[in-house]
């Protein structure tokens, strides 16, 4: 509205010593309010608290409970159940490939019977034309390769077996697990800030006698803070008002309006980030005439 506008022009009048007193008191103002909205929050009903304390001890029984201790436990686990529930087929499967790439017990030739048979007749052939010796190279490697893979896989087979009583106590952590994100987050590792964050309302909560006597001591002096640089800033207004007024009067005399009255009224208010001062500008541009807001 009008008297913040005219607020503001009055400091702008007033320069830089003006405008860092009310960054001053924009400062002192957000402090306050911060300690106001801490000691607000401490001060909800007892039964409340005590309430909530009750709800956050269970929570975090039951979370420590559940021993959560690394965020990717869930997806491993059910990799692991995967692989636990398809043992048989991960065997069949396993050795079938170790059979056709490097070890045939059927009597036919392996990938790596074929490619070591053309590996040595390239042998022989670039002999007579060295253009072949990078088919060869390549041929060689495909070998080394095959036969790799081939081993690999079957190490990977043999190593396999059952384990019923694995695989039961595997799906039954991976339900518990995905009953504590149901109810605490969509993954371990919401579900493990959560905890994180429910601990330190806790001790807040826990701690709430003296803090509230902290809390109390820090708002009575951000609001003596803030009182302070309010009344600075009234004072610094009131100075630069007066010789606004007087400015403004010396600029309206020649132009025959002597009997002009200006004037800059500061009524105190309620603190805010700009100060804790109504300013309205008032104008009688007539003798006789009553002192009335522009």
């Amino acid at each position: 509205g009008k008297p913040a506008l005219q607020r503001e022009w009055l400091d702008l009048y007033g320069g830089s010593n003006t405008l860092r007193l009310r960054e001053r008191v924009g400062e002192a103002y957000m402090r306050a309010r911060e300690v106001q909205n801490a000691l607000q929050k401490r001060r909800q009903d007892s039964q409340q608290r005590l309430q909530r304390i009750d709800l956050l001890q269970y929570q975090i029984r039951e979370l420590q409970n559940a021993n959560l201790t690394d965020a990717g436990e869930l997806e491993a686990l059910q990799q692991e159940q995967q692989r636990l529930s398809h043992v048989v087929e991960l065997q069949h499967q396993s050795y079938g490939i170790c059979q056709a790439l490097y070890q045939n017990d059927k009597g036919e030739l392996a990938a790596a019977d074929l490619l070591s048979q053309a590996e040595m007749v390239l042998r022989d052939l670039v002999e007579y034309d060295s253009q072949l010796q990078p088919i060869l190279a390549m041929v060689e490697d495909a070998l080394a390769q095959v036969t790799e893979a081939g081993q690999q896989i079957g190490r990977y087979g043999e190593q396999l077996e059952s384990d019923p009583e694995r695989l039961q106590e595997v799906e039954d952590r991976i339900a518990d697990l995905k009953q504590i994100c149901r109810k605490y987050g969509q993954t371990l590792r919401e579900v493990m800030d959560y905890y994180n964050a429910i601990e330190q309302e806790l001790a807040q909560l826990e701690d709430g006698e003296n803090s509230l006597e902290t809390l109390e001591k820090a708002y009575f002096e951000a609001q003596g803070k803030l009182k302070q640089v309010c009344d600075l800033l009234r004072g610094e207004r009131e100075k630069i008002a007066r010789g606004l007024e007087t400015h403004l009067i010396a600029e309206l005399q020649p132009l025959a309006m002597d009997s002009v009255r200006f004037q800059v009224q500061i009524t105190p208010t309620s603190p805010s980030p700009m100060g804790a001062d109504q300013i309205q500008f008032c104008l009688s541009p007539n003798p006789g005439e009553p002192i009335k807001p522009l």
